[in-house]
């Protein structure tokens, strides 16, 4: 099923890439989001815009994985393609390296069928990714910063936390400081064998953040 969600402005060799709406399989938007820092600038494709690309030489198909929303070109493929690999995407297309699809041009199309159309509205909007509240979620969350949120949470108090969540991992770096446990600032302390500057811990709590949230996407 088509989704479609906000792709932020993002900046890449001195460009910049304004948000844009990025339309995938469901299935596939979990799997680009795993690597945030992926840029796609091309997801589902319709058949008219496919028939574009093919009349300017820059596919050499109609029948493209994009038309299943199964695929997607990433700009700053090169940096990131190991992150890539990890998440699942495949490049196997020699002539056009910022391709991707979850398992390969030809499994991909055999797994999926073309999509046709799409009509963007609210409730095909992609909200994320259900989150389960667990003891280990709210455990995980008090490590983090410091504060109990409770292991019963109903629907709309999982939303208010994932929000919590994505604005603590967006916020500038002295804001997220304040609010990095006491033992990671230890642990960088450990490590430099003097006081943390700001930049060193800053590092590290990016760090963790990113462990703690791919351990709400594995919940």
């Amino acid at each position: 099923m088509l989704k479609w969600y906000i792709q932020p402005e993002k900046k890449y060799n001195n460009l910049t890439y304004r948000a844009r709406d990025i339309v995938l399989d469901e299935k596939m938007i979990e799997i680009v989001l795993k690597v945030p820092e992926a840029i796609v600038v091309s997801s589902w494709r319709s058949l008219e815009e496919q028939k574009a690309m093919v009349a300017k030489g820059a596919s050499q198909t109609l029948e493209s994985n994009h038309r299943r929303g199964m695929a997607v070109d990433i700009v700053n493929w090169q940096e990131l393609d190991k992150e890539l690999e990890k998440a699942g995407l495949v490049n196997d297309i020699s002539w056009d390296r910022n391709h991707y699809t979850p398992e390969g041009e030809h499994h991909t199309a055999v797994k999926y069928p073309l999509i046709n159309t799409f009509e963007k509205s609210d409730a095909n909007q992609y909200k994320g990714k259900s989150m389960k509240p667990t003891k280990k979620l709210a455990e995980a969350y008090k490590d983090l910063v410091g504060k109990d949120c409770g292991d019963n949470m109903n629907e709309k108090e999982q939303d208010n936390f994932s929000e919590k969540i994505q604005d603590l991992r967006n916020q500038p770096a002295k804001e997220v400081i304040k609010e990095v446990p006491v033992e990671v600032i230890k642990e960088v302390e450990k490590m430099v064998e003097v006081p943390a500057t700001d930049e060193q811990v800053k590092v590290a709590t990016r760090s963790y953040i990113q462990k703690f949230l791919d351990l709400l996407f594995k919940l």
